[in-house]
């Protein structure tokens, strides 16, 4: 994906119903590495960040390790939107679609 921001809230898995705190990253800010938690300002510009988020909670490893014969670092992914709320990450999102 090379460089990108993250955003990390928690979520419920679309796959695995399990909820954790996931990494959804994005392309629509400067992709210089920032990470942002629930409250954090962000940015006045959007109401809300498209992102693609994986779980790695144990069921969707062991579903990747099962697909791919090995486990790379990555879980089940996923499309997500992330709420802003007057700039800041509001702990709110939307399941997109799952790949």
């Amino acid at each position: 994906m090379g460089m990108f921001d993250s955003v990390k809230i928690e979520m419920k898995c679309p796959y695995c119903g399990e909820v954790s705190e996931i990494e959804a990253q994005t392309k629509e800010l400067e992709c210089d590495l920032e990470v942002w938690k629930k409250g954090d300002f962000v940015t006045y510009k959007l109401n809300y960040l498209e992102c693609l988020a994986d779980c790695v909670q144990p069921k969707c490893r062991e579903y990747v390790t099962k697909k791919d014969g090995y486990y790379g670092g990555f879980g089940r992914m996923f499309d997500v939107k992330i709420l802003l709320d007057k700039g800041k990450v509001s702990g709110d999102y939307e399941i997109l679609n799952t790949t």
